[in-house]
């Protein structure tokens, strides 16, 4: 995992650098390709050697998987209540491998070898880019991050510059850490209580973890009902709640009920949480950093299931395992109390600006923008109000700034001369944030205006992320530079 772990930042900037959809058949297929090779170097009995360097290379070649994965669902999705089902899909076919892929892995183990199964792994990630392959969409963030390209060293801490930015997603990232300590916990205390406490053998660790697996399928039926709320802190807190709660319940009855009760019930405070959680985090995060952001917190999450695995026995030691179980289980309940003020807050800024919202919809040149996308702009989108007889821009001036506007008229001259007329709807600025020029008219409002004012990066990447509305822009700007000078 420690090539994984280093490889993962790196994975996340492949992801907010090139289009999403193609990292993803990337990974799937390099990463089938090596298993495969893993496969054959075993069957031929290769060098030891040779298959952990495959065996790493597989995790190296995996590091963008999940932040892609996440990071593309909002392009695909066409109303924030898709968003929101995408990620409770995800959740249900996750739970389902994590109760069916150790089973069919012993399966292959017991009619064939250690190749045999990883030949048929290979199989699964070759069919998994031939899946991904097949998608279609013209959404694509990425194409602002490839015109407007940062330093690598600068580029790599995007994630982490998105988090100081919005401290309501780096709160939600540190609630997931802190649930993925008591994960890491987990993994040690499910094996000490199979073989001692429970004594139900070796094969009692695969049982015990199929029926967290078992928990997280019903959670993500309960997640449906999350399907069209816009509220998600509270679920969010309950799933944490529900996560460490049960664990508690297990260091005062260890008994085989109690446990296989309190394991379902823990993973079905895992689907709440990640349903909940990914989508907050989607609606929230700057697209041009998502994957990086999704980086950064997956970085943690190996991080912490690790720090998780080492202090596990330490707190046997010291607690005794009933002891240790219950009271790693109520960290969580604990960490949702402290948080719960903070992140009811979080339903208010992950909320839609109708006004911003209905106006951004109206300029043509957002109309082809997803719906996450145009909630985002909204969002950062903020409102001016111009006296009568004042300049919004000036001719020769640079231009960082997009506007629509809400009320007034304003009339844009160039050279003296007069251009055009603007009202309530009619937009401008475009061409200096897309020709990266000076601005080359002055608007000078007529009478009091209120406008919507949207940041440069704010814009392009708006505009860039769907070939539909980046052709569409450049027609709109084609028209206005020719035949006469017209507003930059």
């Amino acid at each position: 995992m420690l090539p994984a772990a280093l490889a993962l930042p790196f994975g996340s900037l492949v992801t907010d650098r090139f289009p999403r959809q193609r990292v993803l058949v990337f990974v799937y297929a390099l990463q089938g390709l090596l298993l495969g090779a893993v496969a054959a170097v075993i069957a031929a009995d290769g060098p030891a050697a040779v298959t952990y360097l495959l065996v790493a290379l597989v995790g190296v070649a995996a590091a963008p998987c999940r932040p892609a994965q996440l990071s593309l669902a909002p392009v695909f999705s066409r109303s924030p209540q898709e968003l929101v089902a995408a990620n409770v899909t995800q959740t249900t076919f996750e739970g389902l491998a994590t109760l069916l892929g150790p089973a069919l892995a012993g399966v292959l183990l017991a009619v064939g070898d250690a190749s045999v199964a990883l030949a048929a792994s290979a199989a699964v990630s070759l069919a998994g880019a031939l899946l991904v392959a097949g998608l279609r969409t013209d959404a694509d963030p990425t194409r602002a991050a490839r015109r407007d390209r940062e330093p690598i060293p600068v580029a790599l801490a995007g994630g982490v510059r998105e988090l100081v930015r919005l401290p309501d997603v780096a709160t939600i990232v540190g609630a997931f850490w802190a649930q993925t300590l008591v994960r890491g916990m987990l993994n040690v205390y499910v094996v000490t209580l199979a073989l001692t406490t429970l004594g139900l053998g070796q094969a009692g660790v695969g049982f015990l973890s199929a029926m967290f697996g078992a928990g997280v399928m019903l959670g993500a039926l309960v997640a449906t009902t999350l399907v069209g709320r816009r509220r998600l802190s509270r679920p969010f807190l309950l799933g944490l709640t529900l996560w460490g709660a049960p664990l508690v319940a297990i260091g005062v009855w260890p008994t085989l009920g109690v446990a296989v009760a309190a394991l379902v019930v823990s993973g079905i405070g895992n689907a709440e949480l990640d349903v909940s959680g990914f989508t907050l985090m989607q609606r929230l995060a700057d697209d041009r950093v998502l994957g990086r952001v999704f980086g950064v917190m997956y970085v943690g999450i190996l991080a912490t299931v690790g720090i998780g695995s080492i202090l596990a026995p330490l707190a046997i030691r010291g607690l005794g395992l009933r002891g240790a179980v219950a009271a790693s289980g109520a960290l969580l309940p604990a960490v949702a109390l402290v948080l719960y003020r903070r992140l009811t807050r979080v339903d208010e800024h992950s909320s839609v600006p109708e006004a911003e919202l209905g106006l951004i919809r109206s300029v043509s040149l957002f109309e082809p923008l997803p719906p996450t996308s145009l909630e985002k702009l909204a969002r950062a989108a903020v409102w001016a109000h111009v006296p009568a007889g004042d300049d919004v821009v000036r001719e020769g001036e640079r231009g960082d700034t997009f506007y629509v506007v809400a009320e007034g008229s304003l009339v844009v001259t160039s050279g003296g001369s007069r251009l055009r007329d603007l009202t309530a709807g009619d937009f401008f600025g475009e061409i200096a944030l897309l020709r990266d020029v000076a601005r080359t008219a002055t608007v000078e409002a007529r009478s009091d205006a209120t406008l919507l004012v949207v940041h440069r990066l704010d814009f392009l990447s708006a505009i860039l992320g769907t070939l539909e509305s980046a052709t569409s822009a450049e027609e709109i700007v084609s028209r206005r530079i020719d035949p006469v000078p017209v507003l930059r």
